[in-house]
């Protein structure tokens, strides 16, 4: 088996995360079956990820991420997932289509087998796809450290309800506005999908004008 540092951090995950003490290389070669040089490799690929800090001497650490309010996450994803889809429709070639695509199927196989872990891995794997295809490393980057660290889920729902329904219908609506190169409709969608509505008291204050540059130099705490 290839192991993957995906590999490692589902381990992780499902071993308890932040409640670990501590994790090895000696450990990790153990349980993939690994030569500990390349154990060493796919932590220092997570250290830079930001799922894994490294203290010398001691081992690797899951970064406890647990004080970030949900709220914060959600506007850096939000940002960051619009703006990709933005360059995507630029910068996307038939390769990115196609994964887009086969993530959309795959989110319908598993909406009709009712397969709850199949689904949200294949909405993980959507909205992925749709960052990707941006090529825009730092987005790719972004977007994939919040993934594999603040949108985790600690356990499934237990059977599929109305919400699920309307994401698998969402995502056929994105993606026929993202092959049809209709910008307009495609960020539409996206702020519909991911709660605009929801966040647009936060938006507007994000959004708003900065004061002028007299008013910010007159407030206190702003001497360098």
């Amino acid at each position: 088996m290839q192991v993957r540092k995906e590999d490692i951090r589902e381990y992780l995950y499902t071993q308890g995360g932040v409640s670990r003490e501590v994790l090895s290389e000696r450990e990790i070669a153990e349980q993939f079956d690994i030569k500990r040089n390349h154990a060493r490799e796919l932590l220092l690929e997570l250290v830079g990820e930001g799922v894994v800090e490294r203290h010398p001497r001691s081992g690797y650490r899951y970064v406890d991420y647990r004080g970030t309010r949900p709220g914060s996450a959600i506007m850096m994803r939000y940002t960051v997932e619009l703006e990709a889809a933005a360059v995507a429709l630029d910068n996307a070639d038939r390769e990115d289509e196609v994964r887009i695509m086969l993530a959309a199927d795959a989110l319908d196989r598993a909406a009709a087998e009712e397969d709850l872990a199949a689904y949200i891995a294949a909405d993980r794997e959507f909205h992925t796809a749709l960052v990707r295809a941006s090529h825009d490393n730092m987005l790719i980057r972004i977007f994939e450290f919040l993934q594999s660290t603040l949108f985790r889920r600690a356990a499934f729902q237990t059977a599929f309800s109305e919400p699920h329904r309307a994401t698998q219908r969402a995502h056929k609506q994105i993606l026929q506005a993202f092959l049809d190169r209709d910008g307009a409709k495609l960020q539409m969608l996206l702020k519909r999908h991911l709660n605009y509505r929801g966040l647009q008291p936060r938006l507007k204050e994000f959004s708003a004008p900065l004061p002028p540059d007299s008013e910010l130099l007159d407030s206190p705490g702003t001497e360098c």
